[in-house]
């Protein structure tokens, strides 16, 4: 391999093993390098998943997979070291990816039959004309998402965590990203800006879509906390990065808890 496999491994146990609060940086980036030209055979051997995105949506799937289980079902650390040989994790890697893309693929298998069936109904001429039901059905489903935006508009979480529902929720309501794209776009393209510039993108973005119909006065608790003084830094919460939030498991761990944080408050209402 290209890769100096066994430094990267060390690094790794350490990470993982010998910090009071484990990092996962370093198993991120032995995965990617591990298996990024497997997985993209693997996608590329599909008729329906050899273009877009899919081989990186697979490879942030595993990468996670392996964050959240490598502590506790891989080393189960003693006293800082483990007796796991890098070949055994490169091992224990692969079949956990193999996992997780055989469920993407049968999720996305399943996805395309759906679709497939709807176009058959149709019989692939002149779309049938709505119904007062579809129509009902579809303004029901904006109402529910109207309303969980209100609901998180309206939240005391701090300045990030909100941003960042609201981002990924925008992208994948208003671009037809999925919920991984949605949160490596934040990851890779958002990490260097400030939360005043998030903030203004979200109003801009939300702004698009007209049946969202989301005011200033919707925005107004969020907007005063761009002033808050940041206990920490002495600085203006607005003036912050948004890299400057991410907690030591890395921006992607750190942006999938603060959606889940969000998401269970939409459901405990």
């Amino acid at each position: 391999m290209l890769f100096d496999e066994n430094k990267l491994y060390s690094d790794l146990v350490y990470d993982i093993c010998a910090r009071e609060n484990p990092l996962y940086d370093s198993a991120f980036v032995f995965v990617n390098e591990l298996l990024n030209t497997t997985v993209k055979k693997w996608c590329s051997s599909s008729s329906f998943m050899s273009c877009g995105l899919h081989d990186e949506d697979v490879m942030q799937i595993i990468q996670i997979k392996v964050a959240q289980n490598c502590e506790r079902n891989f080393f189960k650390p003693v006293d800082g070291k483990t007796e796991k040989t890098c070949e055994e994790f490169k091992a224990w890697c692969y079949v956990l990816a193999k996992r997780c893309f055989i469920t993407y693929y049968n999720k996305q298998k399943k996805y395309r039959e759906d679709i497939t069936t709807e176009e058959e109904v149709t019989d692939g001429t002149v779309a049938e004309p709505s119904t007062p039901d579809t129509d009902e059905c579809l303004e029901a489903d904006r109402e529910r998402i109207r309303e969980s935006f209100r609901i998180v508009l309206d939240s005391k979480s701090g300045l990030h965590i909100v941003l960042t529902w609201l981002s990924v929720s925008l992208f994948m309501v208003g671009s037809n990203m999925s919920k991984i794209e949605s949160t490596h776009l934040l990851s890779e393209k958002f990490s260097e800006i400030t939360l005043f510039e998030m903030f203004n993108i979200v109003v801009n973005l939300s702004s698009k879509l007209k049946w969202l119909a989301l005011d200033d006065e919707e925005f107004d608790r969020q907007r005063e906390k761009l002033e808050v003084i940041h206990k920490k830094t002495g600085i203006k919460t607005g003036d912050m990065k948004y890299s400057d939030f991410y907690m030591a498991k890395g921006p992607e761990m750190s942006i999938s808890d603060w959606i889940n944080k969000i998401n269970n408050q939409i459901r405990k209402q």
